[in-house]
This record gives C-alpha cells, sequence and structure tokens, in this order.
C-alpha cells in the first residue's frame, strides 16, 4: 500500500489507518508527508530509499518508528544503488553513521548543531568531495559531546530563570489562553468551516478531537489549497492541550503546528476585507444632504521590530530558527497586539463615546424595510466623490493613516505598555548576562569553552540591544483601512 503519494488526504488516512489495523497488510510506502504525525512503533522494520540532505528529517522519519512504547528491537535497512562506488554518498552515509551517529541514539536535543554543522558538510562535500566528508567526519563525536554540554549548562540555567517573575508572567498568560480554549476552538472553527467552507468532521470516540477537509464549496483557491492546506487536511486535531498531551495521534491546534502555520500565511495572502467603505444610514443622524461625516478606521498591528537583531544574525551566518527563536523571545516581553483607531476628515482622533458606539458595530446590511450599511464597492464608489473631490482622496486617505499612527504613539495606555516591556526586559537580559559571565570564569584561561563563552556573551549583549531597540520602536502596521460615511438618510443612487 502507498501513503500519500498521488492519493487524497482521505484516502491517504485509509491506507494508514489499514496498516495500523489490518494484520494481512505488511508494507506501508510513504513519501515525505509521512515523516511526521504518525505512530508507528509496532512496525519492524524501516527501509530507506533515500538519505535526506538534512539529518533532522532523517530524525523525523526515525521517530515515527522508534517511539516510546516500542517493544521490540527496530531492523534498519538502507537502499543502496547498483554498482554505487565510494564518493560523496558514501561520505554522506558516513557523516550519519559516525559522525551525527543517527541511527544509533536520537539527535533531537542537536537541531541547531545539526542545521550549522549540515551547511558545513554540504560546503566540503562540494568543494573537496568524500576526502573533506572523511575529515570532518573524524572529529564531530568532540563537537556534539561539547554541544551537549552546552545544552545542560543552559538547561539548568532556565531551571533557574523559571523562578523570576517574567517567567511566571508568561507562564500565567498561557494558562489565561488554555482557560479559553472554548473561545479559541468557536472562533477558529466558525472561520474554517462557514467562512472558508472546510468541510469538519468530529472523532466519534473525542468529541474535541476533530479534522478538515476540502469541499466543493470552499472558497479557497485552488493552488492556495494545494500548496498551503492540503498535506495537513484529514488529520485529526484539537484545540484542548491536555487531549493533544494524552494522544499523540491528534494534533495541537495552534501557532507552530502545521494547519495553524497554513491558516497565518493565508490570511497574510488574502487581502479581502482588509480594505473597505461603506455607507452607515443610522435614522437618528441628521438627514440633510451636507450633514454626512465621514470617518476613517484603522485597524494597526504592534510588535517588535527583529529588523536590527536579525542583521547581527545574518552576519553570523545563523539559520532560520534561530530568527524563530529571537521572535519567541521578544513575544514574551511584548506580545503582538491590535489597536484601532478612529480618525475625522481634520485628522483629529474621535474618542467621543456617542459617536464611536455609532461607527464601531460590525457591518449590517440594509434591507428595504430596515436601515443598514450599504457597501460603497465597484459602480457605487462615484457616491464618495460628491463628498469630497476625487484630487483631494488620496492626499486625504494617507493624511488619515499617518494620522492615526501618530495618534496611537501618543496613547498613554500604548507607551506604559512599551514602557513596562522594556523594563522588564532590561532585568531578564542583565540576568542572562550575569549568568554568562560567571559561566565565563569558571572556564579555564586559554581554552576553546571560554572563548566561546566570551563569543556568546559579546553576542548576546549586542542581541539584547538589538531587541530593546525594536521594543522601544516596533513595528507598526496597518492591517486593515476602512472608510464610514454617517448619514441620517440611504445613499441617492440606484442599489444593485
Amino acid at each position: 500500500m502507498q501513503f500519500a503519494m498521488g492519493k487524497t488526504p482521505l484516502e491517504a488516512e485509509a491506507e494508514y489507518a489499514r496498516f495500523v489495523e489490518d494484520r494481512d497488510c505488511f508494507v506501508l510506502v510513504c513519501d515525505r508527508s509521512g515523516e511526521e504525525g504518525r505512530n508507528l512503533q509496532f512496525a519492524q522494520h524501516l527501509i530507506l530509499y533515500d538519505l535526506p540532505s538534512s539529518p533532522n528529517r532523517l530524525e523525523q522519519r526515525i521517530g515515527r518508528v522508534d517511539r516510546i512504547g516500542r517493544r521490540h528491537s527496530l531492523d534498519m535497512h538502507i537502499l543502496w544503488g547498483c554498482g554505487q562506488v565510494p564518493g560523496v554518498v558514501t561520505g554522506w552515509y558516513l557523516a550519519l553513521r559516525d559522525g551525527f551517529q543517527i541511527f544509533r541514539e536520537s539527535i533531537a536535543g542537536l537541531q541547531f548543531y545539526c542545521e550549522s554543522k549540515t551547511k558545513e558538510l554540504q560546503q566540503v562535500a562540494f568543494d573537496e568531495g568524500d576526502n573533506g566528508l572523511t575529515r570532518l567526519v573524524a572529529g564531530m563525536q568532540e563537537e556534539i559531546a561539547q554541544e551537549k554540554l552546552r545544552i545542560e549548562e543552559q538547561s539548568m540555567l532556565d531551571d533557574v530563570d523559571a523562578r523570576d517573575e517574567d517567567s511566571r508572567a508568561l507562564s500565567r498568560s498561557m494558562d489565561r489562553i488554555d482557560i479559553s480554549e472554548d473561545d479559541l476552538e468557536s472562533d477558529c472553527h466558525e472561520w474554517l468551516s462557514q467562512v472558508l467552507q472546510l468541510q469538519s468532521e468530529r472523532s466519534t470516540t473525542s468529541p474535541h478531537a476533530l479534522r478538515y477537509t476540502r469541499s466543493e464549496r470552499s472558497l479557497v483557491p485552488e493552488d492556495i489549497l494545494r500548496d498551503v492546506f492540503v498535506q495537513y487536511l484529514g488529520r485529526w486535531g484539537t484545540y484542548r492541550r491536555s487531549l493533544a498531551a494524552s494522544n499523540p495521534s491528534i494534533s495541537l491546534l495552534r501557532l507552530g503546528e502545521g494547519l495553524s502555520n497554513g491558516i497565518l500565511r493565508y490570511m497574510q495572502w488574502d487581502d479581502r476585507g482588509r480594505a473597505f467603505a461603506f455607507w452607515r444610514h443610522h435614522p437618528g443622524w441628521g438627514s440633510q444632504a451636507d450633514a454626512e461625516w465621514i470617518v476613517f478606521r484603522f485597524d494597526i498591528v504592534v510588535e517588535a521590530s527583529l529588523d536590527d537583531a536579525t542583521g547581527l544574525l545574518a552576519q553570523i551566518d545563523s539559520g532560520g530558527s534561530a530568527r524563530h527563536a529571537l521572535s519567541r523571545r521578544a513575544d514574551g516581553f511584548f506580545p503582538p497586539f491590535c489597536e484601532t483607531v478612529f480618525v475625522g476628515t481634520d485628522m483629529k482622533e474621535i474618542d467621543s463615546p456617542e459617536i464611536l458606539d455609532l461607527v464601531q458595530p460590525s457591518f449590517r446590511k440594509a434591507t428595504l424595510h430596515q436601515p443598514g450599511d450599504h457597501n460603497l464597492t465597484k459602480h457605487r464608489l462615484p457616491i464618495l466623490d460628491r463628498l469630497i473631490s476625487p484630487d483631494r482622496w488620496g492626499p486625504l486617505c494617507r493624511g488619515a493613516r499617518d494620522a492615526a499612527l501618530e495618534l496611537l504613539e501618543a496613547r498613554p495606555a500604548y507607551q506604559k505598555r512599551r514602557t513596562e516591556a522594556l523594563a522588564s526586559m532590561r532585568r531578564r537580559q542583565s540576568l542572562i548576562r550575569e549568568q554568562l559571565a560567571i559561566r565565563g570564569k569558571t572556564r579555564l584561561a586559554g581554552t576553546r569553552a571560554l572563548e566561546e563563552t566570551v563569543r556568546d556573551l559579546t553576542l548576546e549583549a549586542s542581541l539584547s540591544e538589538a531587541l530593546l531597540n525594536g521594543v522601544a520602536h516596533p513595528r507598526r502596521t496597518v492591517d486593515s483601512a476602512g472608510l464610514i460615511v454617517l448619514s441620517g438618510r440611504a445613499p441617492e443612487y440606484p442599489l444593485a
């Protein structure tokens, strides 16, 4: 049987279930989509048709079979091409076997080392071939031993850090998110099933476990569905952390998981709803032709800027995982948030409670018998030219956007949040530098360990300053922009 190759997600799941449950099914052939999210610890043999260029990918393959709960030994086989002669392929195999020792023990805790070492091995293989790989493999076990020592030391330091107030605050924040799991499930499920029109199915044994599949009514473009979603559709997931923790075959639907990351990518790509204009007919407003009031609405996402920090990482040729670690570190102190600013044509903020009560409610379409909102798109746009001359619209919209950003900057609550984050970061980063300095005092002068500690201390100081600057001057992005015409009458044009 085959898993995923040329099959729909539902067909692939059926094949996987057959291999798990059917005693007469002895072989499961997978493409790379089978490298994650599968529990096959009952299998007796693992046959590798190739050796991927990433040891972390190979670790994922082995991890599907060599898992907790395994009751018998695992035999691994590698298919070698006919007439294979020693060369780069042989050298790469030796690097995996003797250098990373991936066939003997897990390298799950060595992701950063594997990422950087693989780049070095690939470059040497290109420049020197098999001989260069053999030369590097000889010293890899010593490097891995040093890396494990650093990881152990950092783990002990992190255990101490977990007691400080910042870590406790982050833990409380995560607890609050888990407490609101009902709201999270309701909002995400409604968007996926009703807005994107994906089909959903709940498990008969675990009501909080569900999976999504494509449907004939899906509103996601075919290419986006294929490239972003399809490999994660059909898999069981849950919004409940406790359920995912007790059942490894069920994914936790949070950022970092495939489907959740796909949703984020799609939202960043899709611009529908990010710009809007509508006429709001409110009978209590003045009904004279010159009584209309134009209001701009801007939803602004604020997050720490990582430009300076990623520039430093680029100088030391750090991988993408290091950037993600920086992002998590910054978000721990200054979580991204969204602020809404309403601006009038005079470029002043609208903060009157009476006016906000009229412009804040969501769009509610008008009917023949009920006043409401009229969408100003396509053939309806000329109605705006009766309010503002066409040559003024561009400067007016840009001016309103700039005013909204300045008004947000001046808000006391915004300034307080940023100030508190900076103070917390300074306390935390001072502690990290002290820990590195203490570690340096335990190293012998002139040793490689001391040199690496000094290097780490220098890098940490630079990154700390860059992150502080990124919070002091955060990135502010207009996520959506809209225009509302507030009026006591309906617009004067034929409604389509």
